[in-house]
């Protein structure tokens, strides 16, 4: 699952830990205001989160669970999981800390927001075997009762029952996307996209169309690639509004037409989205087709590997899943 780590452990709202980390539960919180990257740099701030969710749905890793305590949770917090009692710092030591980034006065959350909540919860019950029910993942209102009243925007019963209906649904049938017959017209193209809101004109997204169906690369592919690798609208993630990318395809960090991030990694950089989606048909050719591996579920392992955080079976399912509505839209 890919993070932006621009502000991974800046804050000074936070101590290291002393043990390895065991972590049995996730606290949801609202922030109650936005600006919350740069306020809660703030040394008399005095709180902190491992994860904070923007509205276009973009998920910063904030503070590294593993590694530090963050202060996301006070003394007066109380709550019990399979009948043992967490109270005051267990929350911080214990408990994954997400910031959902709204008002918190009911205004709902944005869809790009839920739908990134729900791919970190199942992100961390892969990672942490945390389970995906409401005991184990309440919201800070219902361990600091009277004392806090996020979260407004969103119901953890709702988002949870999403997650684990998401993680129990059916298995479905591998297809090819490379070298295979077209599954999608141009016409199911364009609609998808701009569905997405694509940063690119009606003619743009016939040329890449096009460029697809020469290359035998399914068109659909490329906008379930765009949506899991940049989110909803298409483009509006803070990587890709500077690098053109919308594969986020890495690149050599020696390679002059790169962006470089703070955690080290480099993605290739392209004057506009429509260049961007030439050189992600290429790549899928080039790097994939060329090697046989022609369907999603040989594809994704390798185009998204566990090794860069990615949860390989949800991404598969995620893009499946995809290309079948956009086929049948």
């Amino acid at each position: 699952m890919n993070f932006n780590l621009s502000y991974l452990n800046r804050t000074p709202n936070k101590h290291e830990r002393t043990e390895p980390a065991h972590l049995v539960g996730i606290v949801l919180h609202e922030t109650a205001g936005f600006g919350t990257l740069e306020w809660n740099l703030k040394p008399d701030v005095k709180a902190s989160f491992n994860y904070l969710i923007l509205q276009n749905g973009a998920i910063y890793h904030y503070v590294d669970e593993q590694a530090f305590i963050a202060w996301h949770a006070g003394i007066r917090s109380v709550w019990t999981i399979n009948g043992v009692r967490y109270s005051g710092a267990d929350f911080n030591d214990q408990f994954v800390g997400i910031e959902v980034e709204g008002a918190n006065n009911g205004t709902p959350i944005t869809t790009a927001q839920r739908d990134s909540l729900i791919a970190l919860l199942q992100h961390l019950n892969q990672t942490y075997g945390i389970p995906l029910d409401v005991e184990h993942c309440p919201e800070h209102s219902q361990i600091a009762p009277g004392y806090k009243s996020d979260a407004q925007g969103f119901s953890n019963a709702v988002i949870l029952e999403l997650a684990t209906k998401t993680i129990n649904r059916d298995v479905l049938p591998d297809v090819t996307v490379i070298g295979g017959e077209p599954m999608i017209t141009v016409t199911q193209f364009i609609a998808s996209m701009q569905r997405h809101k694509a940063p690119l004109s009606v003619i743009e997204m016939e040329r890449v169309y096009r460029l697809a169906m020469w290359l035998q690369i399914e068109p659909s592919f490329l906008i379930a690639l765009w949506k899991h690798e940049g989110g909803s609208p298409f483009g509006s993630s803070e990587l890709q509004q500077q690098t053109f990318n919308p594969l986020n395809i890495k690149a050599p960090a020696t390679e002059w037409r790169t962006i470089v991030q703070s955690n080290g990694a480099a993605f290739y950089w392209y004057e506009s989205f429509q260049l961007g989606l030439f050189a992600g048909v290429l790549h899928l050719k080039n790097h994939y087709g060329a090697r046989g591996l022609t369907t999603v579920r040989e594809i994704i392992p390798v185009f998204a590997p566990s090794s860069d955080g990615n949860n390989g079976e949800a991404y598969i399912q995620s893009v499946l899943e995809d290309i079948a509505y956009i086929k049948n839209r």
